[in-house]
């Protein structure tokens, strides 16, 4: 450690002495290493190249001398691969070693480069392989020495070799670089050169109108080009803050004939410089369907006050579809362009009517919901149609029941046509039984047109025809709130609950050891029904039951486990071989499960599986019977078994919500066979 005098009274201060490096090997070692580096063994070139950027990390970045040094020896020991190459041939079974070798050191090179080995590129720029590396290399040096040699290899390169340098130089922050490449861009008679100088300057902030191209007399494609390289100049003359050319130069795609992207590039662009004319600007293209999303967002930061009352006196003279976008909108004093209470009831446009009235939060007019349902702008549509049935919903039923019928007579989408056919049914009288039936629709509509006749017959329909509607449509259906609402409709009509639950295949009541427990008729929901009995039941499953508690046979024999008297559940499934399930109760906390005789422990429910509760179980070849039992039933309820798919068979056909559990276990193709078929 070397002590110096301090620069303030007091003691010597100490000062490190320089880090010393290790000099890499001479040049008598680079063939040996340039041999290492190409070997055709994958793990010995990998192992190679691995120890050598280690030790240029290590050791050739101390200081400069040391990436001198250091330098000088990678670029040796290119120069001997790439002798290497010319020697072997680059055809070669050794070339692609070769190649991988020079690109892993040229990669070496880039953080201890010197400008003054410039020269000593020049291999590897000839080389298309190595020539991107290669100038990656130089592009880390910013030094005019650097720059210089570019310009060289863009008079002595070949052509290929050329474009990839002059896509370099513009990367390089250097004014005489543009001069260069424009004065290279006049005396170049191949067309490629010419427009790889152009994109280069662009990317420097410099149109091609400064390097003399004049747009008349290109063809489409170069057109297409000059409009790029423009606009990209723009762009950087923009974040380098001279948005006086800026501005000139995006002007010129605000036109009629400019291509939409093109002119939104632009308008984001004028936007960003705080252009003075904006405002108009962009009115002029809200008519426009593919620029509308951006005019709307540029505006409102365009909107001074005075453009704003402006905009305001002369609202009502823009077109309907520009009165309707602006609705919306609020100016740089936050109020509004229009009052869109007053449009929604004065406007002479139905568009703009719906639109204001959406904005205003006031019921539209049916009229006008729906024209823009039929026959509105695309986006708009899916709102229209809400409109359409909210109203319909709410309306009078005599003042509904025509645009119901309009949209089966139109075309409306089909989900919007049966959407109607079902309002039909539930605000409907007997009167649309006739109408209905002598309608002719496809029939794509049948179950919604059948539901609908159902819900007429149920709610105006005489005697027998009614109740087997309602019959009819508990069948059907597996939704329990339909069933529901034709049970409130039974009641009100005074129909015998217990006959029509059982001419629905619904149980009517659990039933315990002590008897009936409950009247299903009497509960907020239905509960579990057996399969339709029109629809095949596969052999050998038993349908879901309802009956008192027995004792079963335990899997492992002895006596089996007594149950105390409660209200109980039980239903059979029949496999051919063993199966290794779970069985999910929903919700799992309000009973109690028995499996073949045996009682199984439910895990506690939680928010992750959605208030389920499981039990693994093993199912045997041949009948096996389930069992619920509870001391007070639920309003809802729901049994299944999980396979090792994790795909659930819902044993009471319920739409319950979903868990979060995953089955597991060993279920076979023929026990997923037998199960897909439990309704």
């Amino acid at each position: 450690m070397v002590l110096v005098p301090a620069a303030v009274e007091g003691e010597a201060q100490p000062v490190p002495a320089p880090k010393a490096w290790i000099a890499p090997p001479g040049p008598e070692s680079w063939d040996a290493v340039a041999a290492r580096l190409a070997s055709p063994f994958g793990e010995e070139r990998a192992a190679a190249l691995r120890s050598l950027e280690l030790e240029v990390l290590r050791e050739g970045s101390v200081d400069s001398e040391s990436r001198a040094a250091w330098s000088a020896y990678l670029l040796g020991i290119e120069d001997r691969l790439a002798a290497r190459l010319e020697s072997e041939g680059e055809a070669s079974a050794a070339a692609d070693s070769i190649q991988d070798a020079r690109r892993a050191l040229l990669r070496m090179l880039r953080p201890i480069f010197r400008a003054e080995d410039a020269t000593r590129m020049t291999p590897a720029l000839r080389d298309a392989a190595t020539r991107i590396d290669a100038l990656a290399v130089l592009d880390g040096a910013r030094d005019t020495a650097v720059t210089d040699y570019l310009k060289d290899r863009v008079l002595l390169g070949l052509p290929d070799e050329r474009r990839d340098v002059i896509a370099a130089l513009g990367n390089r922050d250097d004014a005489t670089v543009s001069a260069f490449l424009i004065d290279f861009a006049h005396s170049s008679n191949n067309p490629d050169i010419v427009w790889a100088c152009l994109e280069s300057l662009s990317r420097m902030g410099v149109p091609p109108q400064r390097a003399g191209v004049s747009p008349a007399s290109l063809t489409p494609e170069e057109s297409r080009r000059f409009a790029a390289c423009t606009l990209r100049a723009a762009q950087v003359l923009q974040r380098n803050g001279n948005c006086d050319s800026a501005v000139g130069l995006y002007q010129g795609f605000v036109s009629l004939t400019a291509p939409s992207y093109q002119v939104r590039a632009a308008l984001l662009g004028l936007s960003a410089c705080r252009y003075e004319g904006m405002a108009p600007l962009l009115l002029g293209y809200l008519a426009d369907a593919n620029l509308r999303d951006t005019v709307l967002t540029l505006l409102p930061d365009a909107l001074d006050g005075e453009t704003a009352s402006a905009l305001r006196e002369t609202f009502d003279q823009l077109p309907p579809g520009s009165q309707a976008s602006l609705l919306g909108l609020r100016a740089r004093d936050g109020q509004s362009l229009a009052d869109a209470a007053v449009l929604a009831q004065e406007s002479p446009y139905p568009l703009v009517r719906f639109t204001a009235a959406l904005e205003a939060g006031v019921a539209p007019d049916m009229a006008d919901a729906y024209e823009m349902a039929t026959r509105g702008p695309r986006p708009l549509r899916q709102s229209a149609f809400d409109a359409v049935f909210q109203l319909a919903e709410s309306l009078p039923a005599e003042e509904a029941k025509p645009w119901l019928y309009q949209l089966l007579e139109d075309e409306a989408p089909s989900w919007a046509r049966q959407r109607a056919i079902a309002l039909i049914g539930e605000r409907g009288d007997e009167s649309d039984l006739e109408r209905l039936a002598s309608m002719q629709l496809p029939d794509a509509f049948g179950r919604s047109l059948t539901l609908a006749f159902d819900k007429l017959f149920i709610a105006h329909g005489d005697g027998d025809a009614a109740q087997a509607s309602a019959a009819a449509l508990m069948t059907r259906t597996t939704d329990w709130t339909e069933v529901n609402a034709v049970l409130a409709q039974a009641r009100e009509r005074g129909w015998a609950m217990e006959e029509l639950l059982q001419r629905s295949g619904f149980p009517t009541h659990w039933t315990s050891d002590a008897g009936t427990v409950v009247d299903v008729g009497q509960l907020p929901m239905v509960w579990p029904k057996p399969p339709v009995e029109s629809a095949p039941v596969p052999e050998p499953e038993l349908p879901l039951v309802l009956e008192p508690a027995t004792e079963g046979e335990p899997e492992g024999g002895g006596e089996p486990e007594a149950l105390p008297a409660r209200a109980s559940l039980a239903t059979e499934v029949t496999l051919p071989e063993w199966a290794s399930v779970f069985v999910q109760v929903w919700p799992g906390d309000a009973f109690r499960l028995r499996v073949n005789g045996e009682t199984k422990s439910l895990s506690e429910p939680d928010a992750i599986s959605g208030g389920w509760s499981r039990a693994p179980a093993g199912l045997k070849p041949g009948r096996n019977r389930i069992e619920l039992s509870t001391d007070a039933p639920p309003a809802e309820f729901a049994l299944r078994i999980v396979l090792r798919d994790g795909a659930a068979v819902d044993l009471t056909r319920q739409r319950l919500p979903d868990d979060g559990l995953k089955g597991v276990g060993a279920g076979s193709p023929r026990v997923r066979a037998i199960i897909d078929t439990i309704p």
